[in-house]
């Protein structure tokens, strides 16, 4: 059996003014959606530049993440000072039998101190 028998009545619809029409009204309207579309993702990406650099400009002064930094080094360097010893271990195994809340808590303290952005930053570079 021929297939353009199957195909040819499709053709005289495209000839047809009134699917002609609809095809243009809706290849038209695709276009439009997808250039409104674009649009409004440009406008996200600059939006979201825009708080990122005013974000950036609001810690130059702040001494946050300096103080993050020098506490969790101050514990690094206690496990190796001799008298601090036994009291690191102490504290090791308190933190080992925390309550999963405990842990919950940091992260919320941890993710408003840098940003849910700059967690997602983070997770994002270890995968």
């Amino acid at each position: 059996m021929n297939p353009l028998l199957f195909i040819k009545p499709l053709l005289g619809l495209v000839k047809n003014p009134v699917v002609d029409i609809l095809i243009s009204k809706t290849t038209g309207a695709i276009k439009h959606k997808m250039d409104k579309d674009k649009i409004i993702r440009a406008k996200e990406i600059e939006g979201a530049t825009k708080i990122d650099v005013a974000h950036i400009n609001a810690q130059k002064d702040s001494i946050k993440d300096e103080l993050v930094v020098c506490t969790f080094l101050g514990l690094l360097i206690a496990n190796f000072v001799p008298f601090m010893q036994p009291h690191m271990e102490k504290g090791w195994d308190l933190v080992a039998k925390a309550d999963p809340m405990f842990w919950i808590m940091i992260s919320i303290v941890v993710s408003a101190s840098m940003g849910v952005t700059g967690i997602n930053k983070i997770i994002s570079k270890k995968k």
